[in-house]
C-alpha cells in the first residue's frame, strides 16, 4: 500500500491543488480531506499545573490503608476452589 499524507494550510485556492509523488502514477487513487479543528493531543505541550489538576482529580487517599497478605491469600484460595469442594453454609450452622 502507497501512502500520502500531507497536512495543508491553503491561504488561496490555488494552494488547494495537492500535488502527488509519481510512485501514484497508472494506479487508482482515493483522496480524504478534512479539516483538522485542534492540535492531536499527543503534540499539544500540558503544563505543569494542568497535570497537577489532572492528577489531583483522580488521587486516592491511601494513608490509612493497611494491606493485610495473610487475608488477600485467604480470598485468592477462596476464589480459587472448584464449587464442588466448597462446603454447604448449611453444614456449618
Amino acid at each position: 500500500m502507497k501512502i500520502h499524507r500531507a497536512l495543508l494550510n491553503p491561504q488561496t485556492p490555488a494552494d488547494l491543488v495537492v500535488h502527488l509523488p509519481e510512485r501514484f502514477l497508472h494506479t487508482e487513487i482515493e483522496i480524504i480531506a478534512f479539516c483538522v479543528e485542534d492540535e492531536p493531543a499527543h503534540k499539544r505541550k500540558r503544563t505543569y499545573e494542568e497535570a497537577v489538576k489532572f492528577w489531583d482529580a483522580h488521587a486516592v487517599d491511601m494513608s490509612n490503608f493497611k494491606f493485610n497478605r495473610v487475608e488477600a491469600n485467604e480470598r485468592l484460595i477462596f476464589l480459587l476452589t472448584p464449587i464442588s469442594q466448597c462446603i454447604p453454609l448449611a453444614c456449618l450452622l
